[in-house]
């Protein structure tokens, strides 16, 4: 009977060291630039002159002694994202259009060249440039990251089951108490950017936890 008690709880006890490790508020710094600007690269006539010089963010975890977790996008990262990208984007636009005036041998500003189309810069960005429906796409990636559920920690896998029953299984490893590094899906993922489909390991992970 004792033999029984003992097997019993080593296994009740086996992991719960690594899933008290996670336990506390922990911050990820995200950068998914290259993957937005492989994309852009793809969009016929701009492609090659529209790089996004920043797409950061921050991803804020709080897990729970009673395996209880949430993760959350901050959202006040959004309003810089959509401003640098506005910058961006109409930097690569009058690029594009230098480009233009001179191949045809034009010694002329940008605005002097859409004058004869009777535009400018400006309203050309306005016309084409829909930053509502820009900010509605980064909502979407935004609030694919704010999740809770539970979790469990055991032999390098961070297991989670959010609220709507999706299961997610991440590689990880402790780089000390303090830092925890999640290196990829243990089943790899996809999802759409601009109607592309990418891989989540390619544009987030690996991926450093640090612990607040």
């Amino acid at each position: 009977l004792v033999l029984i008690m003992t097997v019993s709880m080593s296994v009740l006890l086996s992991g719960c060291g690594e899933k008290d490790k996670f336990v506390g508020s922990w911050v990820a710094e995200i950068n998914i630039a290259d993957a937005v600007n492989s994309q852009l690269a793809e969009i016929p006539q701009f492609g090659d002159y529209i790089k996004i010089s920043d797409f950061n963010f921050r991803i804020d975890y709080t897990f729970n002694s009673d395996s209880t977790y949430t993760v959350s996008a901050d959202n006040n990262d959004m309003d810089a994202i959509t401003e640098n990208l506005k910058t961006d984007f109409k930097n690569g636009i009058a690029k594009y259009f230098e480009a233009i005036i001179k191949a045809q041998g034009y010694e002329m500003t940008v605005d002097e060249f859409l004058s004869y189309s009777g535009t400018s810069l400006d309203e050309f960005m306005g016309k084409n440039f829909d930053e509502n429906e820009l900010t509605a796409e980064f909502n979407k990636i935004f609030d694919s990251f704010n999740t809770k559920g539970t979790f469990k920690a055991k032999d390098g896998i961070l297991a989670t089951v959010q609220e709507n029953d999706t299961h997610t299984e991440e590689y990880y490893e402790f780089i000390n108490d303090t830092e925890v590094k999640l290196t990829g899906l243990v089943d790899e993922e996809s999802y759409e950017l601009d109607g592309e489909e990418l891989s989540v390991m390619d544009v987030i992970y690996p991926m450093t936890l640090k612990k607040k």
